[in-house]
């Protein structure tokens, strides 16, 4: 087992030196492609503790969409999934009365706009959600989620580590 560590470091090592590429070596030793990820300027990343917060998340969102280009049809859509979400997550995971956050993390990619939004609450059950919903006679509940899915090309869920993970594209 020693020798078969040994074998891998000194491997790992000869690669990372092979393709230099300009990278320090902790960059290289993540093995990451050289695309991999966006640039400080096309990501927006905020905290919300609140309601009000997450209504400011909304403007933060819409602007974010027009200064990297969006029509502003689409950048009202950006908010409006953004805040809208948000709103659903705060409303499920608040609700015990402890202190959480949501954090929001805003990518435009490729002329694609993305929301990643995380929490610390309890598990989310998206698709429990979605039944709830459509089962609900609130009118208010389902028209905003039903906008959430409208807009989006996609929306992925995973709870991982504790986390509520939320993908939205569009």
């Amino acid at each position: 087992k020693v020798i078969n560590m040994i074998g891998l470091c000194l491997i790992a090592l000869y690669y990372t030196r092979l393709n230099k590429n300009g990278k320090s070596f902790r960059e290289k030793m993540l093995f990451l492609p050289a695309d991999f990820g966006v640039p400080p300027e096309d990501e927006i990343n905020e905290v919300a503790d609140s309601v009000d917060a997450i209504n400011d998340l909304s403007k933060i969102a819409v602007a974010f969409a027009l200064e990297h280009g969006a029509e502003k049809r689409r950048a009202f859509d950006y908010g409006l999934v953004t805040e809208e979400q948000a709103g659903i997550m705060a409303e499920h995971g608040f609700a015990d009365g402890k202190p959480h956050n949501i954090n929001a993390r805003l990518v435009a990619k490729n002329g694609e706009l993305i929301i990643r939004l995380r929490d610390d609450c309890e598990p989310f059950h998206f698709t429990d959600y979605y039944d709830y919903i459509l089962n609900s006679k609130d009118l208010k509940k389902e028209t905003g989620f039903a906008l959430v899915m409208k807009r989006s090309r996609d929306v992925k869920y995973t709870f991982t580590f504790g986390a509520n993970n939320l993908i939205i594209r569009l």
